[in-house]
Order: C-alpha cells, then structure tokens, then sequence
C-alpha cells in the first residue's frame, strides 16, 4: 500500500479522500455557546428574593444557607416583627416572605398582613400552624422539617405563583386558598 503525505507529517493511502481543517463545518463559538445556554437553561423563576423571619439563630442560619444554595437571593434574615416589616417596607422586591409565627417582640401574623397588603407570598413556617389565619399565607410548612423538604416546599410555592400545578404536596407542608399564589 502506498501512503501520500498530507502535511504536518501526517500520512493516508495514497487515493484515499482527504478532509482538511478548512473543509470542516465551521461553527462560530458564540453560536455554540448560544445553543449551550438554551439548551441548559431553567424555566424562570417567579420566586426569586426571600425574606426569612425567624427568631431561632441556628434555624435561621440554616434556612439562609440553602435557600442561597438553591440559587435563591435571600433579601434578608431577621428575627423581628419590626426589623421585618421595615425590611418590608425599604426593599423593592420580596417574592416570598417565610414567616415564623411565634417571634422575640410579637406575633408574625402582623408580618403576614403588611405582606398581604404587599402582594407578597408568605409561607408559615411554624411548629403549629395557624388555622384562623390561613388566608394570609400561601401554606404552611411544619417546624421540624430538613432542608429537602423546605427546599422542596419553596419549589411547590413557585409552581403555584407561576400558575402550575401540583402532583403532589410536598412533606409537611399544607396549602391554604390556592388564591393567595
């Protein structure tokens, strides 16, 4: 078998079709990058700024830690009804306001009413939830709980803001009137 040379020292049968760099196909890169991108990108969020009122350091921290990590913008932690309200009042945007009940200077049912007056989401995270309350907030989700079932709880309560649907309630979480989403 003979062999031709085809440049930069590379050999093929002599005869034998050749394809050089310049016959390949070319594909600029901000296209590719393009295609890559639509390709890997996420249906956008409706909640996207949580506010967490909790009173408890270490649940607090806890909740700011993977609500960040599940690429959600944490506005604020704070453990106050004022602290919270002011928060309410000075920041743009708030999409969701996760609200425990029982706090250090009063009762987070005055958090959920400025949230309401708002058109903010509030989600109760208590260890009782609060019945007679229940049209100030989307749900509740019950103290304890790990953080796969508040991440997946923040996730049911974007599905409903955005207007889908639920297969299925995650643990530990009730939802009240589907009309507050």
């Amino acid at each position: 078998m003979e062999f031709a040379s085809i440049g930069g020292g590379a050999v093929a049968p002599a005869g034998a079709p050749v394809v050089t760099q310049s016959d390949q196909p070319q594909v600029r890169q901000g296209h590719q990058e393009a295609v890559r991108v639509m390709l890997l990108k996420k249906k956008e969020r409706t909640i996207q700024r949580i506010l967490v009122v909790e009173d408890e350091p270490l649940v607090a921290f806890d909740n700011e830690y993977l609500i960040k990590d599940a690429g959600y913008e944490v506005v604020a932690t704070v453990d106050t009804v004022e602290d919270a309200q002011r928060t309410m009042e000075e920041e743009d945007e708030v999409d969701l306001v996760l609200l425990d009940i029982n706090l250090s200077d009063g009762s987070g049912i005055e958090v959920a009413r400025l949230a309401q007056e708002k058109g903010i989401n509030v989600l109760f995270v208590t260890g009782e939830c609060p019945s007679e309350h229940q049209h100030l907030a989307v749900g509740c989700l019950s103290k304890p709980y790990s953080d796969k079932v508040l991440k997946n709880a923040i996730q049911a309560i974007d599905a409903l803001a955005s207007g889908g649907k639920l297969k299925k309630v995650p643990d530990q979480l009730t939802l009240f009137s589907q009309d507050a989403a």
